[in-house]
């Protein structure tokens, strides 16, 4: 079950910070070497040198200085994203969290003639599993030296500098990437068709923003009611306007009227914009810091000597599209949409004694997914449309008992819906099917000689490709 982190307050006195550790004695028991507390200046410098003359309290005050900060710092200010609503917390055990859905059920006309034969009839509900696994591991490095240190002693806020110093660059580092890669998300799923794209006028004119406006309170409306129109797995679900969070671009942000989204969505302009976030611009992705932490997403990729990289292309995303997506200016999403976890936020340090520093490390490692089953909605002036649905291979030769697996390609223009409803024909056999993966199953028994598989497109269901599969019995 994932938590979220409470809240701390670091002030801006090094003393404070100071008290606390020597309080809480990370490491080592400082109070047998230090007799008494910060409380001024003077009192500060006074530790430090208690501190910086002797080895041993050196190398533990650093490490447990670099504790502090992951404990009260990075514990409270690992949400600290634009979109930080959006995480779903921390989890403490395991590294796989199942999303199960059941889809509603199917009705039977009542019959009383036939109730004797449907009583113990089964009927196998629905349901449906999502697995999403920790695929985000990095590090963030920073180094502590003896002369940072002990300069942090000279002053009352000398250490808290040093806290900030360290603080931006890793913690900020850590969230200036969890949202660029959120915002990778977001992107790559429009783009594959997996979020609905509602056809709407570039928001060039008021009349235009103000139709905008009046498509994302129509599809916000629609969410609310059963439907399989706007989640990727097709089952029919439903989103309230308390369970929405729109995203909006700054430009359209300023082009449009707040209260007039707030009513769109039943709300007084407060309690909307708690469910309203913003974006600079949903084509505007750092793909070099992408590639650096998720290589996986790009390819093309070069690095230079100190293993930074220099350039990059994101797979499945052209520079076209990216154009395109910078166009949209508002998503809908159900705040279940985005799956993402903390499953290990943690520092450790080692000690240099040859170049008298501490390197220490932020460890980042999380769960980054989106819900097959949540709904969410895009508005973009391109218009999507499916040309052609080809299957591969478009024939084959089976025997009974066994399975084979086929591929639909949909092509089309704009943001359109890539997934096909895959149907069958010509089966004799109860146990001769295909699965929403596109894998046919022969039954054992299957006596017919061929059999038609077909891919009909779900933004376009007149749209459709066929496959032709030869049942051979030797």
């Amino acid at each position: 079950m994932p938590t979220r982190p409470k809240n701390y307050v670091l002030t801006n006195v090094s003393k404070d910070v100071i008290n606390g550790i020597i309080n809480e004695g990370f490491s080592t028991n400082y109070k047998n070497y230090i007799p008494f507390t910060a409380t001024d200046a003077d009192s500060i410098r006074a530790i430090g040198k208690i501190i910086m003359d002797s080895p041993n309290l050196r190398n533990a005050f650093a490490t447990d200085l670099i504790n502090r900060i992951i404990l009260v710092t990075v514990t409270s200010k690992m949400y600290n994203n634009p979109w930080e609503s959006l995480k779903k917390g921390v989890l403490s055990l395991g590294e796989t969290i199942e999303e199960i859905f059941v889809n509603i059920a199917n009705a039977e006309l009542y019959n009383p003639n036939i109730s004797s034969e449907t009583v113990f009839k089964r009927r196998i509900p629905d349901i449906r599993a999502a697995f999403h696994i920790v695929n985000y591991q990095v590090k963030y490095p920073a180094t502590i030296s003896n002369e940072d240190l002990s300069a942090a002693f000279t002053s009352e806020n000398g250490l808290y500098s040093l806290i900030e110093k360290i603080y931006e660059s890793l913690v900020s580092a850590s969230n200036y990437d969890e949202f660029n890669i959120m915002k990778y998300l977001i992107a790559l799923n429009i783009v594959n068709g997996n979020i609905k794209a509602i056809s709407v006028p570039a928001i060039s004119t008021d009349a235009n923003v103000k139709s905008v406006v009046t498509q994302i309170k129509a599809t916000s409306n629609k969410m609310k009611f059963m439907t399989a129109d706007y989640n990727i797995a097709g089952v029919k679900t439903h989103s309230q306007h308390v369970n929405q969070t729109v995203i909006v671009t700054a430009d359209f942000d300023a082009a449009m009227d707040v209260n007039v989204l707030a009513a769109a969505f039943n709300m007084d302009k407060a309690e909307f914009l708690s469910k309203r976030l913003m974006v600079d611009s949903f084509g505007d992705i750092d793909i070099n810091r992408l590639a650096q932490c998720a290589p996986e997403t790009c390819e093309n990729i070069t690095y230079d000597s100190n293993g930074n990289v220099t350039s990059a292309k994101i797979k499945g995303i052209t520079d076209s599209q990216l154009a395109e997506l910078a166009e949209i200016p508002a998503v809908i999403i159900d705040d279940d949409f985005i799956q993402i976890y903390d499953r290990l936020i943690t520092m450790e340090d080692i000690r240099n004694p040859d170049g008298l520093y501490t390197n220490a490390f932020l460890h980042c490692w999380k769960i980054i997914s989106v819900s097959p089953f949540a709904p969410a909605a895009t508005f973009s002036d391109s218009v999507a449309a499916v040309n052609s649905v080809a299957i591969s291979p478009a024939s084959a030769t089976v025997v009974p008992n066994s399975e084979i697996s086929f591929n639909a390609v949909v092509s089309g223009t704009g943001f359109f819906n890539k997934t096909v409803k895959w149907t069958l024909k010509g089966a004799n056999s109860s146990k001769t099917y295909v699965d929403v993966r596109g894998t046919v199953f022969i039954g054992a028994d299957e006596t017919a000689t061929t059999l038609s598989l077909n891919a009909n497109s779900n933004e376009n269901p007149s749209k459709v490709g066929s496959a032709t599969i030869t049942v051979h019995r030797g």
